[in-house]
């Protein structure tokens, strides 16, 4: 929150609004009850003042430009709300009028004087040499919306937030000793002599009888359920897929190949070396040694000139930005000294060392380049205007399997799906799409319903259809009798791991050694590396972490190991890190509980805050406002 804060007064208004889609905002009691009696204009109230639906509506637009700028993709107003955007603005909107109505209360102010310094200041507005340059400020305005009289009120109030802000919690730092004791808990090392027993380790249970199993599936049933599956029907639209059935004729091709020769024609190409002079004396002092038997390569090294100094490589005429130069350079004939060149910039001695002719790529050759060319061009403008197409032609009544075939789009049908993805065999269904929740919006639809699109990347939509709903069931033993057998011997091992982890801490507690535990109950011991509880060794889960770092110096503890083995220690050894404050590896971590302590001071004001004003949100014109949005 503190940081959000920093962000609106310091930076440019842009990246205040970006804010919005990345900070998590303070939550408080009293946001987000519906008042009843407000005017249809107000989205919430702060302390007593209106805040009217224009301001939450330029907030919004604001921040879906924000968001094209920054994403190049369109903000449709269905990701808007699974981003939490619109709450979030609102959030922000309540949260920036709270501080307002504080700092007003407070009498803060800031003088025209320092706010024109700070906009001055502001480096999105710098003329790239340290200077301010007005013609950015006002372009950059415009760019997001803003007249400059919003700006500078909009500035003003983000000053006195700011100050109010700073004045609550600055100076504020973590004390010492809780650094310490951070630092302590997050360096720590440990190491431990343990066994671990493992299904390996273990006998195989024998396998359950039929009225053994009948036993154990009967009050387990729920966990063998079959789960509601669902039947889709799938429409995918990308650029590449449209690209790709994309028809272009041979007269298209032949036409751009014409109108594009330059693309298809390599440009003659020469290796370039040439020594640069000041002065038309020193060429000419230099054309002379050259002229009188010194080589092109002692003049460089008599130059003290590096390769990059002369050497050009292999460069077409115009890469060469000196017209007069190139010019003479490709009309030379290869390996000749040039002579003193009177070029735009000075004077010029050359030599070309190998020319490369012109080539130009045959029509044959070169349509498949501007087949997928055109085809791609095409697919990017159709993909803008297909979801009108698409709904235009659902609202006629078809189907989407209809629709598919009608506009020529590749379908596909998921037979069986349930809500973590998997098919009737247990196994990831293949062919869902990469769209962000597909699988919980699929499982909130209805049989037919007509749908939304999910945005796929950049790259295009996916459309979805239920086409039918399986509901779960419970299922006979028959069924799935393989997999009870499976869970029957599983928890047996599990029973006889935890039985035979547990005798070893009895007798570990009871002062035995480790190593005569272990080789009594046909076990390993083992000693670890040095472990911190960031540990993420494959072998050391969070649970056996979590236990070792519980258990005293010489104790013995048990935990979970990632694989699900049961793992029993002793704590061998403890080593506190030494602890030093200015430490440089302590900064960062300073600063970042500096920043915990500062944001949860700062919530703990917006609470109080709003519980001595008020903030109230007016859910029903919010969500008329949103809707009249997605309507569109």
């Amino acid at each position: 929150m503190l940081d959000s804060m920093r962000r609106h007064a310091s930076g440019l208004v842009a990246k205040t609004l970006l804010a919005l889609l990345v900070v998590s905002f303070v939550l408080w009691g009293g946001i987000g009850q519906v008042v009843q009696g407000l005017t249809s204009d107000e989205v919430a109230t702060v302390g007593g003042k209106k805040l009217h639906a224009s301001l939450f509506i330029q907030q919004y637009e604001r921040t879906k430009q924000a968001y094209l700028r920054a994403t190049r993709q369109q903000l449709t107003e269905e990701m808007a709300q699974r981003l939490g955007i619109p709450s979030q603005i609102m959030r922000q909107l309540i949260v920036d009028e709270v501080l307002n109505n504080r700092a007003q209360a407070l009498r803060l102010g800031v003088s025209d004087a320092e706010l024109v310094r700070q906009i001055q200041a502001d480096p999105s507005f710098n003329d790239g040499k340290g200077g301010f340059n007005r013609q950015a400020f006002a372009a950059q305005l415009r760019e997001y919306g803003w007249s400059e009289d919003q700006f500078i009120l909009s500035r003003r109030d983000a000053v006195k937030r700011e100050l109010l802000v700073q004045s609550l919690l600055g100076g504020i730092a973590t004390p010492t000793t809780f650094l310490e004791i951070a630092n302590r808990f997050d360096a720590e090392e440990r190491v431990v002599d343990y066994v671990v027993a493992s299904a390996a380790t273990m006998s195989a249970p024998p396998a359950p009888g039929a009225e053994e199993l009948k036993a154990f599936f009967e009050p387990r049933k729920a966990a063998f359920k079959a789960p509601e599956y669902r039947k889709v029907t799938l429409m995918t639209a990308t650029v590449d897929a449209l690209a790709a059935i994309e028809e272009v004729s041979d007269d298209d091709l032949k036409r751009a190949y014409d109108n594009q020769a330059a693309r298809f024609e390599l440009p003659e190409q020469r290796h370039v070396q040439r020594i640069s002079f000041p002065d038309k004396a020193a060429a000419e002092a230099a054309a002379a040694k050259l002229t009188a038997g010194t080589s092109f390569e002692d003049l460089v090294a008599e130059l003290k000139l590096t390769k990059e100094d002369h050497d050009l490589g292999r460069v077409a005429r115009t890469s060469i930005r000196d017209t007069a130069v190139a010019d003479a350079v490709f009309a030379m004939e290869p390996k000749v000294l040039s002579g003193v060149i009177t070029g735009k910039f000075g004077y010029v001695i050359a030599r070309v060392l190998e020319i490369t002719p012109a080539t130009k790529t045959p029509f044959e050759t070169a349509k498949v380049e501007i087949r997928k060319s055109i085809a791609l061009d095409r697919a990017r403008d159709r993909i803008g205007h297909l979801r009108n197409e698409v709904e235009d032609a659902r609202a006629a009544g078809g189907s989407l399997a209809d629709v598919a075939t009608r506009l020529k789009l590749p379908k596909s049908t998921i037979e069986a799906l349930d809500a973590q993805g998997l098919g009737p065999d247990g196994k990831p269904v293949e062919g869902m799409p990469e769209a962000t929740d597909f699988l919980k919006l699929v499982f909130e639809t209805d049989v037919k319903n007509e749908t939304d699109p999910l945005a796929i990347g950049t790259r295009g939509f996916t459309w979805y259809e239920v086409d039918a709903i399986t509901p779960p069931r419970e299922r006979a033993l028959d069924e799935v009798k393989d997999r009870v057998v499976a869970h029957f011997l599983a928890e047996a091992t599990a029973k006889a791991m935890a039985e035979k982890a547990g005798a070893a801490l009895d007798r570990l507690n009871k002062g035995e050694a480790i190593a005569t535990v272990a080789g009594e109950l046909g076990l390993e011991v083992k000693t670890s590396d040095k472990l911190t509880r960031a540990t993420k060794a494959a072998d050391f889960g969070p649970g056996a972490i979590g236990a070792i770092f519980d258990t005293a110096e010489g104790k013995a503890g048990r935990g979970l190991m990632a694989d699900g083995s049961v793992i029993v220690f002793v704590v061998k050894d403890v080593t506190a890190p030494v602890f030093f404050a200015e430490a440089p590896e302590l900064v960062e971590k300073r600063k970042t509980l500096d920043d915990g302590f500062e944001n949860a001071m700062l919530d703990q004001y917006l609470v109080k805050a709003q519980a001595l004003i008020g903030a109230t949100v007016n859910q029903t014109t919010l969500a008329r406002i949103l809707g009249a949005g997605r309507s569109n």
